[in-house]
């Protein structure tokens, strides 16, 4: 089913979900866990934009990690993983599921892959396609 313009500006989050979203225990902002790069299996990579290198880490798991300057993590996503989770919803499922532990989002952000529905008050984005949760973004 289609989410209304006037439902999507009207409904936040639940109580439950007010905490900002994480992965890998950090969100925009936040300065990178040293330990993220000791793990195992971490593709670290560097981009360049508008001048300033900001290096991109890919764990094993699914999860990029944007870094840029004094070690802030600028974007954090997770790609398609099957055991993916994030506040008990799974990569693939139904989509009917997001509101029922989230509530319905407050937008959606329109991208060329696809659109993204936004949880402004916890900062999380989850792309939905074909009905399934297919990835997701912090913000």
């Amino acid at each position: 089913s289609q989410l209304s313009t006037r439902q999507l500006s009207t409904t936040r989050p639940s109580p439950a979900h007010q905490q900002p979203a994480q992965m890998e225990g950090m969100r925009v902002g936040d300065v990178l866990d040293p330990r993220i790069l000791e793990m195992d299996k971490v593709e670290v990579s560097t981009l360049w934009l508008q001048g300033d290198p900001l290096q991109r880490l890919r764990l094993d798991n699914g999860i990029s990690i944007i870094v840029g300057q004094k070690n802030r993590v600028v974007a954090i996503w997770q790609e398609s993983l099957d055991e993916a989770t994030i506040f008990g919803l799974n990569m693939g499922d139904d989509a009917s599921r997001i509101s029922k532990v989230l509530r319905l989002p407050n937008r959606t952000i329109p991208f060329s892959a696809g659109e993204y529905l936004a949880f402004d008050d916890i900062g999380l984005a989850l792309k939905v396609d074909h009905q399934q949760i297919h990835g997701w973004f912090l913000y």
